[in-house]
């Protein structure tokens, strides 16, 4: 856990590369009313209307961690009793698939497969590392198959589905019967997004910045 006071630069760079973290928000005298427990996405603690954001100048605060029971104990030995929850992120909820499927946004009401939440979480999973440690993305259609010990004949019907339901993408045309090309790129929507807690509460604006952000280093025609 890391205690942030009076740094804003180091306070976002810091939402940027733990997007699967949390944060507290409080102040210099934290009580029960003024300190938040939030995802480190959540749109409360990383977004302003003003063009002076003050994240952590004045008397603000924010105790940053990946650990969630770390900051919760930190915050009730400060404050006496339990921190308050973030009603937007729900920053303590473990999200069914079904309920992540309605937070991406999903009005298809398509099912996703056993097969295709692997493929999914792999793909997902790996946009992430990319993203935060601003490293080059380039998941192909082979390396999602070895992941998964199979072939990638065995997966496409899958990648079709989560292609067809919104959830990934790739460049080229699909023949219909053969296997999609072992090096095609795959990569992951707003909606594969939003199935990640870390990410559901995002604007639409902001995840196809990230989006744009993993093609940038390839053309997606070459592929």
């Amino acid at each position: 856990m890391i205690i942030i006071i009076n740094d804003d630069s180091a306070y976002r760079s810091w939402v940027n590369h733990h997007r699967n973290g949390f944060v507290l928000d409080t102040r210099s005298k934290p009580t029960k009313r003024n300190t938040v427990l939030h995802r480190a996405t959540c749109s409360e603690i990383i977004s302003s209307k003003g063009k002076r954001t003050h994240w952590t100048t004045g008397r603000k605060v924010k105790a940053c961690s990946i650990n969630i029971e770390e900051l919760q104990q930190w915050a009730h030995e400060k404050i006496g009793c339990e921190v308050l929850l973030c009603e937007r992120c729900v920053p303590d909820h473990q999200f069914t698939s079904e309920e992540l499927a309605q937070r991406a946004g999903n009005d298809k009401h398509v099912h996703i497969t056993k097969l295709g939440l692997e493929i999914l979480s792999y793909v997902v999973e790996i946009a992430i590392i990319n993203l935060d440690n601003e490293t080059s993305y380039k998941v192909t259609v082979g390396e999602v198959a070895k992941m998964l010990s199979k072939t990638p004949g065995q997966i496409t019907a899958a990648l079709i589905r989560l292609i067809e339901g919104g959830f990934l993408t790739m460049a080229g045309t699909i023949v219909p019967g053969t296997p999609i090309p072992s090096t095609r790129i795959v990569y992951p929507t707003s909606n594969a997004f939003r199935m990640e807690p870390a990410f559901a509460d995002m604007k639409p604006s902001e995840l196809d910045a990230e989006i744009d952000k993993l093609r940038k280093e390839f053309d997606v025609n070459e592929f």
